[in-house]
């Protein structure tokens, strides 16, 4: 019956990460469908049950390093798959692995992210996209060899495949993977679900708890105090460690904040706000009210993450950003065309009311309206790939 249960517990396993697959092309509005159970299979005496052994790999780490499954034996860790060039959800699951490092502090904890784009992300590259978010140790960001990556995503039942969008190239799956001290994958969850990664740090600590008693929170506690100074020096070390700095960097990402109080923003259908310190707080802690048109809600909602006094250090530190040299001292919302109907944007999906201004692309006699000039230039590179 034990044995059954087991094999029972795999087939579900695979299932779901079949389910959570990401096509990581156009607009990405929802968690993916699937990704939302909080732990695959049922809970067996000593934590979650053993779904299948990580396959064997010895492959290469920003630092240049040779990573294999021994290197991780002995720790309890956690797995993602992503790739640094991706704009659309590998930005969102970092930010949540990012939480999760500052969340879960024991030294003991591990936390990997498997490239699926190895021919891109060299060392060199994984080193940079590390130190944009603020990387400590215990992170590790590996390649495996461009022949090694359909055999090892099979192996961990990860399928992805290749797209001809040089921009959006590969098709992924969003879950975080939890390993025991074994090497043996015991549970699986959606990393946009925040019931899922709650029930992540529960089995984890009980999974590190069972081999080897307590885990010594203490050891780390240093990485949860405040850095002594002002509320703004407070504020640009959080803005840092929480991923704030890595997406708001990239502006196929995020927008740029500098110069934000103040100015009118458009968010989408003809509707602006003012950002103020109201704005800028619920932009942090809920983000997909009021996301900046022409973007896609990829960031996390900090509420619970951060204290009240840590959500003023960043807004303190959002007021210290200037607007560089040479633009305008505010940005004005582009008014809404009034006689404009609502349209749908052919390259992301997203639904509009094109403004006066707003990008548009004649195809075949036919003028289409779009988000963003990102979705403008992707359409007039191969617009039949995206007109039926």
């Amino acid at each position: 019956m034990r044995a059954r249960g087991k094999a029972a517990s795999a087939s579900f396993a695979v299932a779901a990460v079949l389910a959570a697959i990401v096509i990581v092309r156009g607009a990405v509005r929802h968690p993916p469908i699937g990704a939302t159970g909080a732990s695959v299979g049922k809970a067996a005496e000593g934590g979650p049950p053993v779904l299948w052994d990580v396959p064997p790999f010895a492959f290469e780490d920003a630092e240049g390093r040779v990573i294999r499954n021994a290197t991780l034996r002995g720790h309890v860790w956690v797995a993602d798959f992503v790739f640094t060039r991706c704009t659309s959800i590998c930005p969102l699951i970092t930010a949540e692995m990012t939480l999760l490092r500052r969340r879960m502090h024991s030294f003991r904890i591990r936390f990997v992210s498997f490239s699926i784009d190895p021919d891109f992300d060299t060392p060199e590259v994984l080193k940079a996209y590390a130190a944009r978010w603020d990387a400590d140790p215990r992170w590790l960001l590996v390649r495996p060899e461009p022949p090694q990556v359909g055999d090892f995503a099979r192996a961990m039942h990860v399928p992805f495949e290749r797209s001809s969008d040089p921009e959006e190239p590969l098709l992924h799956t969003s879950l975080f993977f939890l390993v025991d001290v074994a090497g043996r994958v015991r549970g699986l969850y959606g990393s946009l679900d925040e019931a899922a990664v709650a029930q992540l740090v529960a089995d984890a600590s009980q999974l590190e708890t069972n081999a080897e008693g307590a885990p010594r929170y203490a050891e780390v506690a240093k990485l949860r105090e405040s850095p002594a100074g002002t509320s703004l020096s407070r504020g640009f070390d959080l803005f840092r460690s929480v991923g704030c700095s890595a997406c708001h960097s990239d502006p196929h990402v995020a927008p740029k904040l500098n110069g934000l109080i103040g100015a009118t923003v458009a968010i989408g259908r003809g509707e602006t706000t003012v950002a103020d310190d109201a704005y800028v707080r619920e932009s942090i802690l809920d983000p997909a009210r009021k996301v900046v048109e022409g973007y896609n809600p990829l960031m996390p909602p900090y509420r619970g993450h951060l204290t009240d006094a840590e959500v003023d250090d960043l807004v303190a530190y959002v007021h210290s950003l200037e607007v560089p040299t040479g633009e305008p001292e505010k940005r004005a919302a582009v008014p809404r065309d009034a006689s404009a109907e609502e349209v749908r944007d052919p390259v992301c999906g997203m639904r509009l009311a094109p403004s006066v201004g707003s990008p548009r692309a004649e195809y075949l006699g036919k003028t289409y309206s779009f988000c963003s000039d990102r979705c403008r230039d992707r359409f007039e590179r191969d617009p039949a790939h995206y007109v039926p």
